[in-house]
């Protein structure tokens, strides 16, 4: 019996050893997708070992030692953050400073995109990407770590966007996806907590179209979040003093829990850009709204004033 007992651990033991091999082995290959995708676009195929290899080559300059774990934890800490010192942040800098927009594709487009705009042509295949990006940070602010500080991002401090998706209450659905960007920086006591430029992603949570007797069409959005220039998610809603004017045709409302923005058809003006068609509601891409922070957030702001 004491045999058969001895038999049977040393099985358990041997599967809870293959299975946390096979846990680590899973963790590592969707860790380096991530960071592949997040780089090159897409996850590459082939030996993990080569892949991480040359993944290090571009971005580091060289091979790392260690577990391989560890050394994709290093990466995704170099690549993706959180903090200043990583590459997401950097570009999202010089993306304000040098092409007044943001973008989020991988990083080695947006590089390529700020040389070629800064520089007047690409530097790929001429360094790893921690020299390319080093090399613009110093061009850019004669430094190459940015300065930055902690701030908390205010709850109520204005946010003003710009629509890039044109809303049609004859068209719209439920969840649909509403983008827009920031179309003035966000700044507070010298220090750049929102840039000009960064984009947003909120959804339609109600819709309706307009119907007999002259019932116009409406819909709900609600703005979800915009993007910090540390990458970090700022919850909006739109400002509480538009919400007071119910006494208009237009009403402009908290829409439930939500946060939401809901407009009525009945309004004929021209206060936001509203365009009325057979009853149905249109806001057209470029319309301008005035969004404010919902909940106060810490952001790793870029000093400005030194």
């Amino acid at each position: 019996m004491k045999k058969l007992t001895m038999i049977l651990l040393g099985i358990a033991l041997f599967s809870m050893t293959a299975w946390a091999a096979a846990d680590v082995d899973e963790l590592s290959g969707s860790l380096l997708a991530q960071l592949e995708e997040a780089s090159y676009g897409i996850a590459r195929s082939g030996a993990l070992v080569d892949r991480l290899w040359d993944l290090e080559l571009d971005i580091e300059g060289q091979g790392q030692k260690g577990a391989t774990l560890t050394r994709l934890f290093q990466l995704r800490d170099l690549i993706l953050g959180p903090g200043s010192q990583s590459f997401a942040y950097k570009l999202s800098v010089l993306e304000w400073h040098v092409l007044k927009k943001q973008s989020s594709g991988p990083i080695i487009r947006r590089l390529a995109a700020l040389e070629a705009a800064f520089l007047g042509q690409t530097r790929i295949g001429e360094g790893s990407v921690r020299e390319r990006v080093t090399k613009l940070m110093l061009a850019s602010f004669d430094q190459a770590e940015p300065q930055t500080k902690q701030v908390i991002l205010r709850q109520w401090t204005p946010v003003s966007i710009e629509l890039l998706t044109t809303l049609d209450s004859g068209k719209l659905s439920g969840m649909q996806p509403v983008l827009y960007r920031v179309v003035q920086d966000v700044i507070y006591d010298g220090q750049l907590l929102v840039p000009a430029g960064a984009l947003g992603q909120g959804k339609v949570v109600k819709v309706g179209s307009a119907g007999y007797f002259g019932k116009p069409g409406y819909f709900e959005v609600d703005f979800g979040t915009i993007t910090a220039i540390d990458d970090s998610e700022v919850v909006v809603h739109p400002r509480k003093a538009l919400w007071q004017k119910d006494e208009d045709p237009l009403r402009l409302a908290a829409g439930l829990s939500m946060g939401g923005l809901l407009i009525s058809g009945k309004f004929w003006g021209a206060a936001l850009g509203l365009l009325v068609r057979g009853n149905q509601l249109v806001v057209p891409q470029g319309t301008l709204i005035e969004l404010e922070v919902a909940q106060p957030c810490e952001v790793t702001a870029l000093v400005l004033d030194k």
